[in-house]
């Protein structure tokens, strides 16, 4: 169940792979995407025989899977220098994973989430977004206060600016989440200079957004620059478009502790 802002390369793949897209159209200047796929995907689980919904936003599964295997494969590759890991979040599961397992691995390392502006994860007034992979239109069934040390909220302009820099200075191109994440990290390493060792969980490559992220109709569809590449993150110098989210209520439904242990 999918709306306008689905990438065409993972739309191919999915049609390629015999899987059958449900489109809801959804206005483009609307906030209520997630709202109205999630009331589609409730029709169809009443109305189709034998239909499984996941339901990655409070399926336990979700936070689990991270804390158990992604997170710890991150640790193995880091060094004991790291001092701060940033993340990117939507249904919060991943950074509510990688939370649990680094507060026990390494209780000093401080755990920053990035989100964008417009994203209601950490609770604010809703707005029209365009990159995908990263915010939603809810607060997170995952994360509480104890989740993070920081938020911050990242403008779209300055994701995709992230995301032409690193290619052209690298080489390496990345998804517009990975994008936000990275622009996150330079601005907390601005107004952080003790931090000196940063680990950024970018969730994929470049590979799907050639019709999106990197191509310049699509930049200029969506009121975004096609130089973007030219406003030129550098961690010497201030990055405007963030900022910082200082009060995040608990979600209700989060899971305890004592679950987590189990």
């Amino acid at each position: 169940v999918v709306d306008h802002r689905q990438s065409p390369v993972i739309q191919q793949a999915i049609e390629a792979n015999g899987g059958e897209l449900d489109w809801v159209r959804t206005p483009d200047d609307a906030t209520t995407h997630l709202q109205d796929r999630l009331a589609r995907v409730r029709e169809l689980e009443r109305d189709l025989p034998h239909a499984v919904w996941p339901n990655q936003y409070e399926n336990d599964a979700n936070w689990r899977i991270h804390e158990t295997w992604t997170a710890p494969e991150f640790d193995a590759q880091v060094t004991h220098r790291a001092q701060a890991l940033f993340a990117g979040v939507s249904t919060g599961g991943t950074l509510a994973g990688l939370s649990r397992h680094f507060r026990r691995t390494r209780p000093g390392l401080r755990i920053v989430a990035v989100d964008v502006r417009g994203s209601t994860v950490f609770g604010g007034v809703p707005r029209p977004r365009t990159l995908t992979g990263i915010g939603a239109g809810r607060r997170s069934a995952f994360l509480t206060r104890a989740s993070t040390d920081d938020v911050l909220l990242v403008d779209e302009r300055q994701a995709v600016a992230c995301c032409h820099t690193l290619r052209a200075d690298t080489g390496t191109a990345v998804g517009g989440s990975s994008g936000a994440v990275l622009a996150g990290c330079l601005e907390y390493l601005y107004r952080h200079p003790e931090v000196r060792h940063a680990l950024c969980l970018c969730p994929d490559l470049g590979d799907h957004y050639g019709p999106t992220v990197y191509h310049p109709a699509w930049l200029d569809r969506m009121g975004l620059p096609s130089e973007a590449h030219r406003l030129r993150h550098r961690t010497g110098a201030a990055c405007p478009g963030f900022e910082p989210v200082d009060d995040i209520t608990p979600a209700p439904s989060a899971p305890s502790e004592e679950d987590a242990s189990r």
